[in-house]
């Protein structure tokens, strides 16, 4: 977990960034308590309220309690807050294994964001149709473009 803050304007977000459990016994319900640790984690900050939470969740959105557990405290994954048409290559897998991306669209990486941080685009990081540019990872990479919202307001009675 990571704040990282502008000198000129003073905004700031915080990111976070996990891996969360995969090939082990019991490895779903390792998923949820880690989820859990690290919202916890994330909300014991007094300054919480902009959060950029990415990883690799080891779950894909459809079946996914770690995205359910999230969307109830509050953060949720791009499909969720992005329509298709605002998302590319949101058919490809995430997870290439090192070979052809398949088209099944399972997002096991992600990018979950608070209330006060919107998406506004997003991708799945490929040289040409298959591949990620540096075979560096098994992984594709998973891109968002977002802003934040103005920070609430108080104004004496």
């Amino acid at each position: 977990m990571l704040k990282l803050q502008s000198i000129k304007t003073g905004e700031f977000a915080w990111f976070v960034d996990t891996h969360l459990a995969v090939n082990i016994l019991n490895e779903e319900a390792i998923r949820q308590q880690q989820i859990r640790q690290a919202i916890t984690l994330i909300e014991q900050r007094p300054d919480h309220e902009r959060v950029i939470f990415f990883g690799d969740f080891n779950s894909v959105p459809t079946n996914a309690s770690v995205r359910r557990i999230a969307s109830n405290a509050g953060y949720k994954h791009l499909r969720a807050k992005l329509s298709p048409t605002l998302i590319t290559r949101r058919t490809c897998n995430t997870f290439n294994g090192w070979k052809i991306t398949k088209l099944e669209g399972k997002w096991i990486d992600d990018v979950l964001t608070s209330p006060t941080v919107e998406p506004y685009a997003a991708a799945i990081m490929l040289t040409d149709s298959t591949r990620f540019p540096v075979n560096a990872s098994d992984h594709n990479g998973v891109f968002a473009k977002v802003k934040f919202s103005a920070a609430a307001v108080v104004s004496p009675l």
